[in-house]
């Protein structure tokens, strides 16, 4: 096949259009992931020394344990890390009412025998609300503190929080 002089430019301009951007677009997605940093799921982490950590301090402060099923892997894991990193009056009453412990769930790790002894989660990252002594008090799906398709929402999230502070110390 021959092509002329103005086809041959054209096709090379293509070409160098399509590398420019594929590069492009490999720095933009590369870069929105290197600003998460660590989301606090090791895979790993002992889950059972992390709750008897967990346990302990519970105690002290008089406050529940919530533990948090996630990994990098999961997109509203990384929505979750950034909704109470830009909302520090969301993020300090989460820090009063509970004792968070994080626990890796993914192809690098399953912790299937710690998940087992709770209620199946419904989706990630998922919540399971525990008394200091390890009893579990309540689970709660994250997809309900949600404001669609790209956030939380803070009034859910806070009124997630004040209705298990009213109960610390109880159970």
């Amino acid at each position: 096949m021959n092509m002329n002089c103005e086809q041959q430019r054209s096709c090379r301009q293509n070409k160098h259009w399509f590398r420019h951007s594929t590069i492009a677009v490999l720095i933009v997605a590369l870069s929105g992931c290197a600003h998460y940093g660590d989301l606090g799921y090791s895979a790993s982490a002992d889950p059972f020394e992390l709750l008897d950590q967990a346990s302990e301090q519970a105690r002290r402060s008089n406050q529940h344990i919530l533990i948090i099923a996630g990994g990098d892997w999961c997109r509203w894991c990384y929505v979750l890390h950034d909704f109470l990193n830009k909302n520090a009056r969301v993020n300090q009453a989460l820090q009063e009412a509970f004792v968070t412990v994080k626990v890796y769930y993914g192809e690098q790790q399953n912790n299937d025998d710690f998940f087992a002894q709770l209620p199946p989660p419904q989706g990630y990252p998922y919540f399971w609300i525990l008394s200091a002594d390890q009893q579990v008090l309540g689970v709660q799906d994250a997809f309900v503190l949600e404001n669609g398709r790209s956030d939380y929402d803070e009034i859910k999230f806070m009124l997630f929080i004040k209705h298990w502070m009213r109960f610390a110390g109880d159970a």
